[in-house]
């Protein structure tokens, strides 16, 4: 009696090489009409480019004190709300929101910035409402 080793594995191996994660989806082209914030707990937030009245990239003042904490943050002012973005090289977003090419900007652990080192990372998403708006 043979056994017979079935064609295709019943689980799979994890990849060798895992793909660098990405935080930001963008286009070639500037015809967005709205961008989108996903945070790291999966809610997303749009926004209408036509709405956002300026934004302001600074260094991030939680990592005064000594705290472990991404060095760079982009707060963008929509007419309703503020998103406050921190993460490492946050400058690269400056032309891409310039040029209304981004579609989609999403959070992703910090853990996985040493995936790809030298490229812009979002480590946290804040949107807050201003008051008086819903």
């Amino acid at each position: 009696m043979s056994l017979r080793r079935s064609e295709s594995p019943q689980h799979s191996d994890p990849p060798l090489h895992q793909e660098e994660p990405q935080c930001v989806d963008s286009l070639g082209d500037s015809t967005n009409a709205a961008i989108d914030f996903v945070s790291r707990d999966g809610r997303i937030h749009g926004f209408p480019y036509s709405q956002l009245v300026n934004y302001l990239f600074d260094a991030n003042p939680e990592i005064q004190g000594g705290r472990e904490a991404p060095p760079e943050r982009l707060t963008l002012q929509f007419s309703s709300h503020d998103v406050i973005l921190t993460g490492w090289r946050l400058n690269e977003l400056r032309p891409l929101l310039r040029s209304a090419k981004i579609a989609t900007i999403s959070a992703l652990d910090p853990r996985y910035v040493t995936l790809a080192p030298r490229k812009l990372f979002i480590a946290e998403i804040v949107v807050t409402p201003i008051k008086g708006t819903p």
